[in-house]
Parts: structure tokens; C-alpha cells; sequence
């Protein structure tokens, strides 16, 4: 304002009322290229590698992508929900499609052992924000898995 006055109207601008500066803007987060990330992939242990696929692809942080139930994962429309993410706000991410068949895959072995678990009388998932009071059968519900 001070700038506008003195260089474009030629005048002081006398008294001027409190205000904000601009914000600065935030830093661009880093991103591996895919170059970094094919030479870093075959060194993550086989069973983490499918995790560490979808932080990349989908943006995830690790407690979100940890936090993921089958229920938000959305294959036929290529989105991952990512619920009570950071600021606890919900999100959708997209889902690479070269992500499809290996999570399909991984999903029809945890199916498996959730079908043995629920033939064996094990407990359900932790359900979070008091969901197991309003749905109590929901923990052992495959979506929520």
C-alpha cells in the first residue's frame, strides 16, 4: 500500500490502517521420481513393498494408508477415501490403476484368513469413534476390515 501511494499517487499516505501482511506460501512437498523410487523399491522387504507402492501412488502418509479399510478402497472407480486424514478431514485420493490386480490379489489372502478368524470366534477390528456402540456387529464385517 505504502509502495502504491508513494510511487503511483505521488502522496504520503499519512495514517493507514492495521493490516496482514501476504502469507508465504507453503513448500512444495518432495516427491521421489520414478526413476528414484524403481531403485528404491526392490530394496523394501516383499511383504512391506505392496504398502510402500500405495504411499507412493495414492499421496498417503503412513498412518492414513495403515488406517485404510476395505470399504475405502473404491477399484471400479480408481479412488482411495482416506478418512480422518491429517486435520481430521476425509479425502479422495485417486488409486493407480497398476495397483488394482496386486491389492486385489493381497485382498483375496487377507479374505482367507479373516473367513478362519471369524470360523475360529476371534474378535473383530478396532472401530474408531465409539462405531462398535452404534453398530456392534460391525467390527466383524469384512468392509470393515
Amino acid at each position: 500500500m505504502i509502495f502504491v501511494y508513494r510511487s503511483c499517487l505521488g502522496a504520503e499516505p499519512g495514517t493507514l490502517p492495521s493490516f496482514r501482511g501476504a502469507e508465504r506460501g507453503r513448500a512444495l512437498p518432495v516427491v521421489l521420481t520414478k526413476e528414484e523410487i524403481g531403485r528404491f523399491l526392490p530394496c523394501v522387504e516383499p511383504k512391506y513393498r505392496l504398502v510402500v507402492k500405495l504411499l507412493y501412488g495414492t499421496g498417503t502418509r503412513v498412518t492414513e494408508a495403515l488406517r485404510l479399510r476395505v470399504k475405502d478402497v473404491d477399484f471400479s472407480g480408481g479412488l482411495v477415501v482416506v478418512r480422518d486424514g491429517k486435520g481430521g478431514k476425509d479425502r479422495r485420493t485417486s488409486l493407480p490403476a497398476g495397483l488394482v490386480a496386486p491389492l486385489c490379489e493381497h485382498l483375496k489372502g487377507v479374505r482367507t484368513l479373516f473367513d478362519k478368524d471369524r470360523l475360529d470366534g476371534r474378535d473383530g477390528v478396532y472401530m474408531p469413534n465409539r462405531l462398535d456402540v452404534k453398530y456392534p456387529n460391525a467390527s466383524k464385517e469384512w468392509i470393515w476390515q
